[in-house]
């Protein structure tokens, strides 16, 4: 569609064009998926954060929220339960906390040779190109990174300065020449957002066409 066309579908309050969308994507759904639902072992593996995101429950300056991160035996305690359960994809998610992640890449090697038919996902921020070629090096598979808003100056409303989104988009670029599946997303209902930032969004994964699209409602 056309931005303008596209602008009034995402403005428009008429109930019956939102249940069309709706079972036009379902439609989509059924057709890729069929009627099967995928299931994935999520571990958050650590809630401690370098950054000061605005909108975070995790953000470095929440000083009431108790922090923690696990050890190798207990993610991999983690893992074993869900393999037992039947779940085939591992997901190691957690705040940005670069020292940490270096001694992670050891327990994802671990994770790889003692589960081969796992999947494994990352989720854990901005990181040097180096470290995110150790990861991948160590096993990992796939990487969320989300976008969390394409315009650059909603971008710098919602952290904290020296965060840019030129350098997020760089870690998506980063990860997708070393090889991961990439996934990129955005918050819906984030503060100051409007259509038109919505609008960019959608251009942006237009263009990047990541292997995974995160998107999630702002709960403040």
């Amino acid at each position: 569609l056309e931005d303008d066309k596209l602008l009034r579908l995402l403005d428009s309050e008429d109930v019956l064009l939102d249940e069309s969308l709706h079972a036009a994507a379902h439609e989509v759904a059924a057709d890729r998926f069929g009627k099967q639902v995928y299931l994935r072992a999520l571990i958050e593996w650590s809630n401690v954060c370098r950054n000061d995101c605005l909108y975070c429950g995790i953000r470095r300056s929440n000083t009431s929220l108790p922090r923690y991160s696990l050890s190798r035996d207990d993610i991999l305690q983690a893992c074993q339960h869900a393999y037992e359960m039947g779940l085939r994809t591992i997901v190691l998610q957690g705040g940005e906390n670069p020292h940490a992640v270096e001694g992670l890449a050891e327990t994802i090697a671990e994770i790889r040779a003692s589960w081969p038919d796992c999947a494994i996902t990352l989720s854990l921020g901005e990181l040097p190109r180096a470290t995110y070629e150790r990861l991948r090096r160590s096993g990992a598979d796939r990487y969320l990174l989300r976008h969390e808003t394409a315009d650059a100056v909603h971008y710098a409303r919602l952290h904290p300065t020296g965060m840019r989104l030129e350098n997020r988009l760089s870690c998506l670029r980063d990860l997708r020449e070393l090889g991961f599946q990439t996934g990129m997303g955005m918050m819906i209902g984030s503060p100051w957002q409007t259509s038109q930032n919505l609008l960019s969004d959608i251009r942006l994964i237009e263009r990047f066409r990541p292997e995974m699209i995160g998107v999630g409602p702002f709960i403040p």
